[in-house]
């Protein structure tokens, strides 16, 4: 003997059975919503962030601290090609300095013999 008619005891069914398929479309709803939110991210990473990357790069590349470490360098390897006699070797030093500055504007150096140096390497004058 049940105290729930066969009326209640089957709303009672119909209702948890309503409520455990709307619980499963928010389930279904927040997976979909989850892989749009990734989507979307990723369609972001891929076009204005690569974008915002791009522009940060050439801020930096146009940068006084990005000039003064490649002129410290360059200093650096001016004084190695002094003092370095082995062939090998200057011409390491010489292919390195040459790729590093592949990309500078050489007249965006301050100090006019670094500036002249590195034009004397382009140029082959210093070998």
């Amino acid at each position: 003997m049940s105290i729930f008619t066969k009326d209640e005891l089957k709303d009672y069914k119909e209702a948890k059975r309503f409520l455990g398929f709307e619980i499963g479309k928010l389930v279904v709803w927040i997976i979909l919503i989850s892989f749009m939110i990734g989507g979307i991210s990723l369609v972001y990473k891929s076009t204005i962030k690569r974008q915002e990357i791009n522009i940060q790069r050439k801020n930096f590349e146009q940068s006084k601290s990005r000039l003064h470490g490649i002129a410290d360098d360059l200093a650096k390897y001016k004084y190695e090609l002094r003092t370095e006699e082995d062939k090998m070797a200057r011409k390491a030093i010489i292919e390195l300095i040459i790729d590093r500055t592949s990309s500078l504007n050489v007249n965006d150096l301050e100090d006019d013999s670094l500036r002249n140096f590195v034009n004397d390497i382009k140029n082959g004058r210093i070998r």
